[in-house]
């Protein structure tokens, strides 16, 4: 008999244990307030945000990922169709581009927060990466910036670019030979996704670079393998 009711209190204990991991385990999915965190990676163009993101998906489906610019881009082409918006993309005056911004992010963060509440009713840690649509009004839990050496970011960046033209030369080239020449820049970067000039110029990468960390000092700046562990070790 005792033999017996110590197996069924070894029983009991296992039970428990298993009871009180998946409870640790679901706690992870909250941050300290009880509420599911969503984290914001930042960083300059090229530097590893959409990779990061895709690697914490591939690491966990509590993870989910938007990425600003599958939201900015096609808002922003939609926009570009429309005479009184191109009209303000293509003014010469910054209060007509800064108009034509503001719409954009707008309408950007409207879908964002459709997708945040979406992804929140499945009981998913939100993972938003990139820096093409000003989500300041949105509570950011978690909010990370990508230390890169500027000399790797160099590389990195025109070595994207390069790659994006290789591979959409045809179209660029049409588009070069038909499209109205002020628009073309506006298409190069919303439909073609080349966020900088070739050959980018690496001191003034370095200044883009430095410039931006200095506007974002409530980011926690760290490599991208630290932001990656410093994420997991928290929420899985």
């Amino acid at each position: 008999m005792k033999q017996k009711n110590t197996k069924k209190q070894s029983s009991k204990k296992q039970s428990s244990k298993k009871q009180t991991s998946k409870k640790q385990s679901s706690k992870k999915n909250v941050n300290n307030e009880g509420k599911l965190p969503i984290i914001h990676i930042l960083a300059e163009p090229g530097s590893g945000k959409t990779t990061l993101g895709l690697k914490l998906k591939d690491y966990s489906n509590k993870f989910a990922i938007i990425e600003l610019d599958d939201i900015d881009d096609p808002i922003a082409l939609k926009m570009l169709d429309t005479p009184k918006y191109l009209k303000l993309a293509l003014s010469k005056k910054d209060s007509d581009n800064e108009k034509f911004e503001n719409i954009k992010d707008n309408k950007g963060v409207i879908q964002i927060n459709k997708l945040i509440k979406k992804y929140q009713k499945e009981n998913k840690i939100v993972v938003i990466t990139g820096l093409s649509i000003d989500i300041k009004n949105i509570e950011i839990t978690d909010k990370y910036f990508i230390n890169i050496d500027p000399k790797k970011l160099f590389k990195q960046l025109n070595l994207r670019t390069l790659n994006t033209i290789i591979k959409q030369h045809k179209e660029i080239q049409s588009l070069i030979e038909n499209e109205n020449p002020e628009k073309i820049n506006l298409m190069l970067l919303y439909k073609y996704e080349l966020r900088a000039p070739f050959l980018a110029d690496y001191n003034d990468i370095s200044r883009f670079l430095e410039n931006r960390i200095k506007e974002h000092k409530d980011y926690k700046l760290i490599l991208f393998d630290e932001i990656y562990n410093d994420i997991i070790s928290k929420y899985c």
